[in-house]
């Protein structure tokens, strides 16, 4: 485990680097960009979107605790989770999770509930993002894989597609006769709830469609003269947030999610303009997830009061 880990920081810090590179080709158009009105716009578009598409999750956090006995109020659950976002930027990018899990033990939702439902969360998670990213980037991935810079895309994702798997198989092994009765009775639950689940898929679709947006609304007002396509850009997001997702110990996904966005829009513009955009976004995530640390605490704090 701690070799896989080791390996995610290494994958991390290559995307920062990569991604300081593209930024320092040409400085003078940071300064340029983050100086016209249309960033700040950029900035408040993506923000946005993002912050929505939390709210989106956490409506689905909510079905999924309903599925295995833990349902509370849609008010404290979305409290809850927009509260403790802001710990995936913790080392290990599970901070989220882990605090999560721990408030909501507060309320009396059992840690068995929590944990379900995260496991139920990252699967539905990952086969709806892989579903859009097969669906809207097939022909973009095929068009750009004789480029140098696209196949080191592809290896950073599989990467990191390979060391969730492997954590997966390695948790799988050595946990193998506790987990069994729970996969059974978690497989059990999911049987009973399968309209729910259906639903999660729904609303996990929505909120990679935000992300889609974000990027879009941040590469078009950046940059007016490019041509991509929303539909482009929703292949990108999605492909740049299951790269950050599945790496072991990259806070928040920083570094593989800006390189994989950079190398996956290099066919539409310029790499330092790429950079920009993947700049813009990552600042509206961290600022959304700002103003849901701030809301989400806000509430919890209202509740306690009433």
């Amino acid at each position: 485990m701690r070799l896989l880990r080791y390996t995610g920081i290494g994958i991390c810090l290559v995307g920062l680097v990569y991604f300081a590179l593209a930024i320092a080709r040409s400085p003078e158009a940071l300064i340029r960009v983050v100086s016209e009105p249309t960033f700040a716009c950029a900035l408040v578009v993506a923000t946005i979107c993002t912050f929505v598409s939390l709210v989106c999750a956490s409506i689905g956090w909510q079905l999924l605790l309903s599925m295995f006995g833990g349902r509370r109020p849609l008010t404290l659950v979305c409290a809850v989770f927009l509260a403790t976002q802001i710990g995936k930027y913790a080392p290990g990018n599970i901070g989220h999770l882990v605090g999560r899990a721990a408030v909501l033990k507060a309320y009396d939702v059992p840690i068995g509930a929590s944990s379900k439902a995260m496991l139920v969360e990252v699967v539905v998670l990952l086969a709806t993002g892989v579903a859009l990213v097969v669906a809207f980037m097939a022909d973009w991935l095929l068009a750009v894989l004789g480029d140098v810079a696209s196949r080191i895309s592809i290896t950073l994702i599989t990467s990191a597609l390979a060391i969730f798997g492997a954590m997966m198989i390695f948790a799988a092994a050595r946990f193998r006769a506790r987990l069994k009765p729970v996969l059974w009775q978690l497989w059990a639950d999911l049987i009973a709830s399968r309209k729910r689940l259906a639903a999660i898929a729904l609303i996990d679709l929505a909120c990679f469609a935000l992300n889609g947006l974000a990027l879009f609304a941040a590469t078009r007002l950046l940059f007016p003269e490019t041509t991509i396509e929303f539909v482009a850009c929703l292949g990108v997001a999605t492909a740049s947030f299951l790269a950050g997702y599945v790496t072991p110990g990259a806070p928040g996904g920083i570094g593989v999610r800006e390189a994989t966005t950079i190398l996956l829009l290099g066919p539409s513009v310029s790499t330092n303009e790429a950079a920009l955009v993947a700049l813009t976004v990552r600042l509206a995530a961290t600022v959304a997830d700002l103003i849901g640390f701030v809301a989400g605490n806000a509430m919890l704090q209202r509740r306690k009061l009433s």
